[in-house]
């Protein structure tokens, strides 16, 4: 995917950082469904692609102003 750096950006080792620097527009991140479900229901992060997997899966997730960026658009092409 070309304008998506892996090198650069935040890294997180917990989990809960993770789902919370979503919440504060600091990216998209992968979610498992149980610790992400309640913060979709709320409007708090959405899901970036119609599907997911429920048991066991994980949601990409990010704020909905994200979603108008190149970088988190292209993620839908594919």
């Amino acid at each position: 995917m070309e304008g998506v750096s892996v090198n650069n950006g935040y890294s997180f080792t917990q989990v809960d950082l993770i789902v919370q620097a979503a919440i504060n527009g600091q990216g998209v991140t992968l979610g498992r469904h149980a610790l992400v479900a309640k913060e979709i229901a709320n409007g708090r992060l959405v899901p970036l692609f119609e599907h997911s997997v429920e048991d066991g899966g994980i949601y990409v997730v990010c704020l909905k102003k994200l979603l108008e960026r190149p970088q988190v658009a292209n993620l839908f092409i594919g």
